[in-house]
């Protein structure tokens, strides 16, 4: 009996995984039964508007979506009366994701649980919702969870509109990892970079140092780019120019130049390929690259179809043209 006893809190003790970033620290507990995952969120910054983590189905085993586009999630926002509002939808594209009905795992709102480690003044929401089991199950548990987060509050109603995210990012949290049995206090808001428990939550696997705690990685709306954002900026940088700039210059020369000078070819030609070429090739190289840093899908999407098509005619005028 006393054997019972003393390995009886090791049979019941919670799993699941946790971390903190600069704006999210998030939670996720296990159930005794294994069948159900509660994620508490807290909001570290003001003012707060609504929080978003999304999901995939419960027949995945990939864990959360890499993109927004094609993937379940679960909105919350806290009201002015002191409820709190629970909103599943589906992310279609670059739009608004739309309100569900019938997603593939409900969640369910949670009275919060507010613990030393919460820093005063955060919004901590908290919902459940039924595990994933076939992910569970597989070699690699570990699930990857994509949030967002906005400043603007929407009304109560779950079908309220939504304004866009002002935040988002990813990371990794394995729901099957022992929690340890008290969590440790964290910095106040000023400074919210020291987590409960120091989770695998990380944006990018790479530039990280095995002794080095690893963080949450956003994506901001404003300030300072970095990493991926400046990738992205060149390459709509150098597209433009090369598109909208370079070789419209390049048609006009041809069209007026020879009017004016015999010489205009040879300022046509060096404005269509010693400028436009180096600009539109290395532009449309940084794309792709832009994609596998975000760990996404290729030619998914418009944009990324209609661009290819687009540098390859571009290539292709220039080879007919020579």
């Amino acid at each position: 009996f006393l054997l019972f006893l003393l390995l009886q809190p090791h049979a019941y003790a919670l799993k699941g995984d946790s971390g903190c970033g600069p704006i999210l620290c998030v939670n996720a507990t296990l159930n005794e039964r294994g069948d159900q995952v509660t994620y508490e969120m807290t909001v570290l910054r003001k003012p707060m508007g609504w929080v978003a983590m999304f999901l995939p189905s419960k027949f995945q085993s990939s864990g959360f979506g890499r993109r927004m586009k094609g993937t379940h999630m679960v909105i919350m926002w806290p009201n002015e009366d002191g409820s709190t509002t629970i909103s599943q939808r589906y992310g279609h594209g670059h739009i608004e994701p739309q309100p569900v009905t019938n997603p593939p795992r409900i969640a369910t709102v949670n009275d919060p649980k507010i613990t030393s480690w919460h820093p005063p003044n955060a919004t901590v929401l908290s919902f459940s919702i039924p595990a994933n089991k076939t992910l569970l199950a597989s070699a690699e548990p570990t699930e990857r969870l994509i949030w967002a987060y906005s400043m603007t509050r929407p009304l109560k109603e779950p079908d309220s509109p939504l304004k866009a995210h002002y935040m988002a990012g990813f990371f990794r949290v394995d729901v099957t990892k022992d929690l340890p049995d008290q969590p440790a206090t964290i910095d106040p808001p000023s400074a919210p970079s020291a987590p409960p428990h120091e989770a695998d939550i990380h944006l990018h696997d790479d530039e990280q140092k095995p002794d080095e705690p690893v963080d949450f990685q956003t994506i901001v709306a404003d300030g300072p780019y970095k990493g991926r954002e400046k990738i992205i900026l060149t390459h709509a940088i150098l597209l433009s120019a090369g598109f909208l700039v370079l070789l419209p210059a390049g048609s006009l020369i041809a069209r007026w130049g020879r009017t004016i000078t015999p010489n205009w070819f040879k300022a046509h030609w060096v404005c269509n390929m010693m400028l436009a070429a180096p600009a539109i090739t290395f532009g449309a190289l940084l794309g792709p690259i832009a994609v596998y840093d975000h760990q996404a899908a290729h030619l998914v999407d418009a944009h990324q179809i209609c661009g290819i098509l687009l540098v390859l005619m571009y290539y292709l005028q220039v080879g007919l043209g020579r």
